[in-house]
C-alpha cells in the first residue's frame, strides 16, 4: 500500500479515535469515510508510486495491442472512416468479435502484471521478456474478466426484452414479467462484490467461496459502487474528449497519424485498466486483508 496515502487514511481514524466518544453513529460515518477514500483514490496512488513501471508495462502492451489493431484493420482512423496507403479498415462482425477476444486476452495479462507490481516497491521491475508472457495468473484473471463483461450484456438483454414486449391484458402476468426481466439490470450491480476474486487470480490464490464474498462485501456495495462511478466518470470524460478532439488535422503523413492516434488510445485504455486493476486489489485488500490465501 502506498505509504503516503496510508498515511492520511490513518491519520483520519486517529482523529476519531482521539476525539471524546459522542456516538457510535458518528465513529461508524468516519471509519466508512476512510474506507470509501481508499477504496476510490488508492488506486490512483499504486499509479503514481509506480508510474514508470505502469510506462513500461502501458508501452510494451500499447504496441503490442496497436500492431493487434492494425493487423485486424480496426485501428482508431477507421472511425473516422479514412483510408490510408498502408492500413485498410474491415467491416465484418465475425472478426471484430475475434479481435475483441484478443484484446481483452492481452489487457487481461497486463491486468495481472499491474496487480502484481501494484502494491509493493521491490516487486516493481518485471524483466522485459516477462511481460508479455502468458502464464496462469493470466488465464485465470482472463476468464474470469470475460466473464463479467459477458454479465454486462444482461441489462441490455432485459432492455430488448422490455421494449419489444406485447402488453399482456392480464395485469398480474404483466407485473410478474417485468419484474422478472427487470432483474437483469442488478446482474451487474452484485457483480461488482466479486472483483475481488479478479486480483486473488491475478496473484494465483485461491478465490474465495461465492458465499463467502456475498457475506463479507454485505455491507460494502455502496462504497465499491460509488468508487467505481467516480472512475467511470473520469473514464468517460477522458476517451470522450479523445474521441470529440483527436481528428486528422488534413495534413500530413496518415499512416503516422493512424500509428500514433491508435498508440494512444490504447495507452488510455492500459490506464483505464491499471486503475480499475487497482480497485480489485484494494477490494481484496479492504475485504478480505494484505495475505489472504484461502
Amino acid at each position: 500500500m502506498s505509504d503516503w496515502f496510508g498515511n492520511i487514511c490513518q491519520q483520519l481514524s486517529r482523529q476519531g479515535q482521539n476525539t471524546p466518544p459522542q456516538s457510535s453513529l458518528t465513529e461508524n460515518f468516519r471509519s466508512a469515510g476512510v474506507r470509501w477514500l481508499k477504496l476510490t483514490f488508492q488506486p490512483f496512488s499504486f499509479l503514481i508510486d509506480g508510474f514508470w513501471s505502469w510506462c513500461k508495462l502501458a508501452l510494451c502492451y500499447g504496441l503490442l495491442l496497436s500492431l493487434l489493431a492494425w493487423g485486424f484493420g480496426y485501428l482508431y482512423v477507421c472511425s473516422q472512416i479514412i483510408d490510408g496507403p498502408l492500413y485498410y479498415c474491415r467491416n465484418s462482425d465475425w472478426t471484430y468479435l475475434l479481435y475483441l477476444v484478443i484484446k481483452i486476452m492481452i489487457m487481461c495479462v497486463f491486468f495481472a502484471r499491474w496487480i502484481q507490481v501494484a502494491p509493493t516497491t521491490e516487486n516493481a521491475t518485471i524483466p522485459w521478456r516477462q511481460t508479455i508472457k502468458l502464464n496462469r495468473p493470466a488465464v485465470r484473471s482472463a476468464v474470469l474478466l470475460i466473464g463479467f463483461v459477458c454479465l454486462l450484456i444482461f441489462p441490455f438483454i432485459s432492455f430488448e426484452l422490455l421494449v419489444a414486449r406485447v402488453p399482456n391484458p392480464d395485469w398480474r402476468i404483466e407485473i410478474c414479467y417485468f419484474a422478472v426481466v427487470s432483474l437483469g439490470f442488478l446482474v451487474p450491480i452484485f457483480a461488482m462484490r466479486y472483483y475481488a476474486w479478479l486480483a486473488f487470480a491475478s496473484l494465483n490464490q485461491k478465490l474465495p467461496g461465492f458465499k463467502t464474498v456475498w457475506v463479507m462485501t454485505r455491507k460494502q456495495l455502496f462504497k465499491i459502487l460509488v468508487a467505481l462511478f467516480v472512475l467511470f466518470l473520469l473514464m468517460l470524460f477522458v476517451l470522450g474528449n479523445y474521441f470529440i478532439s483527436f481528428r486528422y488535422p488534413g495534413n500530413g503523413s496518415l499512416s503516422i497519424f493512424a500509428l500514433v492516434s491508435e498508440l494512444i488510445f490504447n495507452i488510455l485504455c492500459l490506464l483505464f485498466m491499471a486503475l480499475f486493476a487497482g480497485h480489485c486489489l484494494v477490494q481484496k485488500q479492504q475485504i478480505f486483508g494484505d495475505n489472504k490465501d484461502e
